[in-house]
Formats: C-alpha cells, structure tokens, sequence
C-alpha cells in the first residue's frame, strides 16, 4: 500500500509535466518540419536532446521523447495494483528507482523550461518566428 502511495505522488507531480512536455514535443516536431536559421535550428536541436534524455535510457532510435520516469511510475503502479501478493524486492526497488528518476527529471525539467526554452524563444523572435508555448 505504501508503495502505491509514494507512484501515486510521483505521477501527480510528473503528469503536469508530461502534459507540457509532450505539448512541446509536439510544437518542436512542427517547427523542425519548417525551413529554419542556423541559430534557431541550433537551439531546437539542442533543446530537442536535452528532452530526449528525460526518456528511456535506450531508446528506439525512431521514438519520440518520452518521460521515462512517469511511463516507470504507470507501469510499475500497474504491477502493484494486478497483484494480491505483497511486492517483491524487484517492485520495492524499482519503486526507489523510480523516485529518484522523478527527482532528477524535475531538476534538468526545472533548468529546460528556465534557461532552454526562453534561448530557443529568443532565437525565434529574432527570427520573426513566434515563441514556444510552454502549456499543454
């Protein structure tokens, strides 16, 4: 039940984030389709990576950005939820796991929407182009 608990407040805290995230996966796939200038196409392709590592740490290298830590979080709620059995030492550490992801994720989350994204916004007003918006 505890363990149930602590995923339960990893995804509450993650699934705003994710929200915003994939708005901006999904804004930065249809700027990149367009014919841009260096520094804009600099600061997206830098922006771009710094999202990818918030995913999987062996992607498909075809996949989307993804939030690995809410996708471990879901996965592993629904684990606990499908068994009457008490967890095993597997669950219980990859519970651990998962709040440690959680954690570093909204640090590098904090810096990507602090520092990245107004770089890549600057780059596009200078450009004429408009701004990233950083709601879902």
């Amino acid at each position: 039940m505890e363990l149930s608990q602590q995923l339960c407040e990893v995804r509450a805290t993650l699934e705003p984030i994710g929200k915003t995230f994939d708005s901006l996966v999904e804004q930065l796939t249809k700027l990149k389709e367009q014919s841009l200038p260096k520094p804009v196409e600099e600061k997206l392709n830098a922006l771009n990576n710094k999202l990818k590592e918030l995913g999987s740490p062996n992607p498909r290298p075809d996949a989307p950005p993804a939030l690995h830590a809410l996708d471990s979080a879901k996965k592993l709620f629904g684990e606990i939820q499908g068994v009457d059995a008490p967890p095993t030492d597997r669950v219980k550490a990859a519970v651990g796991e998962v709040r440690i992801q959680a954690a570093s994720l909204m640090e590098r989350w904090k810096k990507i929407v602090s520092q990245d994204l107004p770089a890549l916004d600057r780059e596009l007003e200078a450009s004429g182009l408009p701004p990233i918006k950083a709601e879902p």
